[in-house]
């Protein structure tokens, strides 16, 4: 059973109110989401390590997620306000920071990371093989006295 909710501009009015937008705005054929991105923040995250940009990094803030390109640029539509963001990428430290996005504007912050030690070890892996298998070999016995 399929319950209808009412007509399309019902809704998207019901959304433009809970956004504090004109619900007249919507219903006269705005669209939607260029009504709900007027009162978004766009945020500019650039990641760098000590050799440079950040390729593939990602790049988190609240329930926005993105990839930074070879140029170690990503882009978050956030909603205004404080906003915290994450930063994780194999081999470096996750980073941390704090940006304040304005509505309708544009901020850039840029994250540095810090590389992982790398561990330097040589293991060498040896095995030798009997023809018979060890249970049947004689065990050597000593005497302490």
């Amino acid at each position: 059973m399929t319950r209808r909710l009412g007509p399309p501009r019902l809704v998207v009015s019901a959304i433009a109110v809970a956004l504090g937008l004109s619900a007249t705005t919507a219903a006269h054929g705005q669209d939607a989401t260029t009504a709900m991105q007027a009162n978004a923040a766009t945020v500019i995250v650039r990641v760098e390590g000590a050799a440079g940009p950040v390729a593939q990094a990602v790049v988190k803030a609240g329930t926005a997620e993105s990839v930074t390109d070879d140029a170690g640029l990503a882009r978050l539509v956030v909603s205004p306000g404080t906003v915290t963001i994450d930063v994780t990428r194999a081999a470096f430290e996750p980073g941390r920071t704090s940006v304040t996005a304005a509505a309708g504007a544009t901020t850039s912050v840029t994250v540095t990371l810090d590389a992982l030690p790398v561990l330097d070890e040589h293991v060498l892996v040896t095995a030798a093989r009997y023809p018979r298998r060890i249970r049947g070999l004689p065990l050597r016995v000593e005497v302490v006295e």
